[in-house]
């Protein structure tokens, strides 16, 4: 008794393609968001050693803070029209 063997290579290597391409797809997203966290993370340090440096000048750390509260902004800026993935 012998058992058949499935040699359907193309179909094969459609499922491949597919996966790879899902892969790639979610390699890319995390990729996006590690660089907005990175950004952030340094925007963050720049503001809190502004703050510090400038904390006995009035009028320099009162524009500090108005640079500062843009940052918000700028994260929502660079998030707006990212693909989120979610797992199916």
């Amino acid at each position: 008794m012998t058992e058949e063997v499935d040699y359907d290579v193309d179909s094969y290597a459609t499922q491949l393609e597919a996966i790879l391409e899902q892969k790639i797809d979610i390699l890319t997203e995390l990729r996006g968001r590690w660089l907005l966290i990175t950004f952030v993370c340094i925007i963050s340090s720049v503001f809190s050693y502004a703050m510090e440096t400038y904390s006995n000048n009035k009028e320099k750390k009162e524009s500090v803070v108005v640079l500062g509260s843009f940052l918000p902004l700028c994260c929502l800026a660079m998030s707006c029209g990212r693909n989120t993935y979610s797992a199916a």
